[in-house]
């Protein structure tokens, strides 16, 4: 009886390279194609957390200002002589680098560059203090926003408003920088209001996407307009 033999057959070694060589370049397309939109989900992140925290920032600065006397907000220049830091254990603080000297002197005209606002709430005893600062860390340097509050400052004592020892609270994350940051106040010359111009620029520190990818703008600006409406009267 003749026995049938099964024909088996396969692919060739030239078809089997040829499928691995298809199968790689599929794969490193899917993987670059899948890197890029990490990157651009977690730029589009770090953007949003930008314009979140500028957002806040101007809001605090708005509702402080607007609801304060004009006699009750004082304006000071101590960029020279005061840095944001971090202590020993990792809090941050507001250090003197230079003496203090004259800056919060009783009658001291308003200064050109506003880095320091304190502002006395209508109805509170409380000041709020709001300042910007620069904290300098491997020969660069990043802006921080603070927040401090006092209901110990007197007419000739707001130089401890951001003292060394005074808690403070950072208005925004870590993970951007406030680039710039500039206060002009305009006196509108009635003496029960004011007004001022708040400009500023956050950029996130966190940014996957190469410095060199123009389509997407890195920092976000933004610029405000507020006078001490909340006692205007009618």
């Amino acid at each position: 009886m003749k026995k049938n033999k099964q024909a088996y057959e396969g692919f060739s070694l030239v078809e089997t390279l040829l499928t691995m060589v298809i199968l790689a370049m599929v794969m490193l397309f899917v993987s670059s194609l899948l890197n890029t939109v990490i990157k651009i989900s977690h730029t589009s992140n770090s953007k949003n957390r930008a314009r979140s925290d500028i957002n806040y920032v101007m809001d605090v600065y708005d509702r402080t200002l607007s609801n304060a006397k004009l006699e009750d907000i004082k304006m000071y220049n101590s960029s020279d002589v005061r840095e944001f830091s971090f202590d020993e254990k990792g809090i941050p603080i507001i250090k003197e680098v230079q003496p203090l000297e004259e800056i919060y002197k009783v009658g001291n005209s308003i200064p050109d560059n506003i880095n320091e606002i304190h502002a006395r709430i209508y109805g509170y005893d409380t000041w709020v203090c709001l300042g910007y600062f620069k904290y300098k860390n491997l020969g660069k340097e990043y802006g921080f926003i603070v927040e401090s509050t006092s209901n110990n400052l007197d007419i000739d004592n707001h130089d401890i408003c951001f003292a060394e020892d005074s808690p403070i609270t950072v208005l925004h994350s870590y993970s951007v920088d406030v680039s710039n940051f500039s206060i002009e106040y305009i006196d509108i010359g009635d003496g029960i209001n004011s007004m001022f111009v708040i400009s500023s620029e956050f950029i996130p520190l966190y940014w996957p996407m190469s410095n060199t990818f123009y389509l997407v703008d890195k920092g976000v600006s933004r610029e405000l307009v507020v006078s001490t409406r909340g006692l205007t009267r009618y």
